[in-house]
């Protein structure tokens, strides 16, 4: 996650397309998604992100520093 925008595996994604990007990428809502906010993202951002996954049914949801 970026101060504005989010990067799926490395590449920048629009944020409507963030969910469709990572149902390509599991097999099971439950797989771990690794959150990894960068400089300057607020908390707002990651929390907003972290709500889109959840209610999409990704439960896996894990933040790195």
């Amino acid at each position: 996650m970026l101060p504005e925008g989010q990067r799926l595996n490395g590449v920048a994604v629009a944020p409507e397309a963030l969910v469709a990007g990572l149902a390509r990428l599991v097999e099971n809502p439950a797989d771990p998604i690794v959150l990894r906010p960068r400089d300057g993202a607020s908390l707002q951002r990651l929390v907003d992100v972290m709500e889109t996954l959840s209610g999409a049914g990704y439960s896996g949801l894990v933040l790195v520093e």
